[in-house]
């Protein structure tokens, strides 16, 4: 087991999470690399869901990017 920290971005009005479409971006430490991730959900099924993830350098940076713009 191992402790990872994660981020959801989102704006003010939780418009990605609770708009159309279903989605959200994500921002994760898992120890040994951090990722962002964009996850869509058409459906709550296995195969419901579209994601796109990138490795980035830094957990902290990365959400730094996301205040700026006003996320």
């Amino acid at each position: 087991m191992r402790l990872m920290r994660r981020a959801i971005i989102d704006y003010g009005d939780r418009r990605l999470q609770v708009g159309t479409p279903n989605s959200y971006i994500r921002v994760r430490d898992e120890g040994d690399k951090v990722t962002l991730t964009y996850k869509q959900f058409a459906s709550l099924s296995i195969d419901g869901a579209k994601e796109v993830e990138v490795v980035t350098s830094s957990f902290e940076d990365t959400i730094k990017i996301f205040t700026q713009v006003g996320a």
